[in-house]
């Protein structure tokens, strides 16, 4: 049997061995002023980086827009200018764009040409389809693409996410807009033409525009998905207005339109059109006359516009 010493000397008593690295409280002993002062700017940085990361799961911080109205109205000028007051677009994007400005000048000089007015247009022409050439805003907006498909896209003001959705606005298209009714939609911004009282649609030729701008934005209204309070209605292509009144008369195209062949008059009367039903079914409207192409006129209109969504 082992007597006690013997189980003493079994047992020995370990040194627990030096670390090999500093603790963080003795690291943060060892820091001069300066490290210290940087190492606590750095974490603020990565807080208010988690933070705004954060943000971009917030359901709050995210607005739903739905960019509605027919075809040929304008929305996707209404939305290039958006782009371009939140950061405009990037270098390969204009890049990416030229092409297709530089097919339709293309197109646009051979009709001139074939009418014998293209000789004040070449000099624009010849800037625009050197080698190299980048596309303006002005060269952008004045661009035109037919809408097929419905986009997405996110611009960050205010503090907000805003999702715009442009969508095509053919009658045979529009089926397709519900998807995105059923969405959590903060605003609508409705958008049609309105010189176009003497045109029909391409798609049916017994409609008028401005007969089928009323039915459509009814319809919108009153649709259960979207349960509207308001709407931001764009009266577009205001500046064609003038030269398409001293060609056509009103009451040749509108039958129901009792004044006279005056702007202000016609005007009168289409907002009372708009406002009828929004009144009937309790939905504020908010009316502005656009020229989407023009810069300066839709830095205001956007500005009413992020106020009141």
């Amino acid at each position: 049997m082992e007597n006690q010493e013997q189980r003493k000397a079994r047992f020995t008593i370990v040194k627990e061995p030096e670390p090999l690295f500093p603790s963080a409280r003795a690291q943060l002993d060892m820091e001069t002023p300066e490290q210290k002062k940087a190492a606590a700017k750095k974490s603020k940085a990565i807080d208010a980086y988690l933070r705004e990361e954060g943000k971009k799961f917030d359901p709050a911080n995210h607005l739903n827009v739905l960019l509605l109205g027919p075809g040929d109205a304008g929305k996707s000028t209404v939305l290039k200018q958006l782009i371009m007051q939140n950061g405009g677009y990037a270098q390969k994007d204009r890049e990416d764009m030229a092409e297709l400005i530089q097919r339709q000048v293309y197109t646009a000089a051979i009709k001139l040409i074939r009418l014998e007015k293209a000789v004040n247009y070449f000099p624009i022409a010849s800037t625009i389809m050197a080698a190299g050439y980048v596309p303006t805003d002005d060269d952008i907006l004045q661009s035109r693409r037919k809408t097929e498909n419905i986009s997405e896209t996110v611009l960050e003001m205010d503090g907000k996410f805003w999702h715009f959705v442009d969508v095509a606005g053919q009658k045979d298209k529009r089926s397709r807009w519900t998807a995105y009714m059923e969405k959590n939609v903060s605003g609508v911004l409705y958008v049609f033409s309105c010189s176009s009282y003497n045109q029909v649609l391409e798609e049916q030729h017994d409609l008028n525009r401005i007969v089928d701008a009323l039915q459509l934005y009814q319809s919108i209204i009153t649709n259960p998905l979207l349960k509207l309070r308001s709407v931001i209605i764009l009266f577009n292509k205001f500046d064609l207005l003038d030269d398409k009144l001293r060609q056509y008369q009103i009451r040749d195209y509108l039958k129901d339109y009792p004044s006279v062949q005056e702007k202000g008059q016609y005007i009168k009367w289409l907002m009372e059109q708009f406002q009828k039903p929004s009144l009937q079914h309790k939905v504020d409207s908010f009316i502005f006359k656009t020229t989407a192409t023009d810069k300066q006129l839709m830095n205001k209109v956007i500005a009413s516009v992020r106020f009141r969504i």
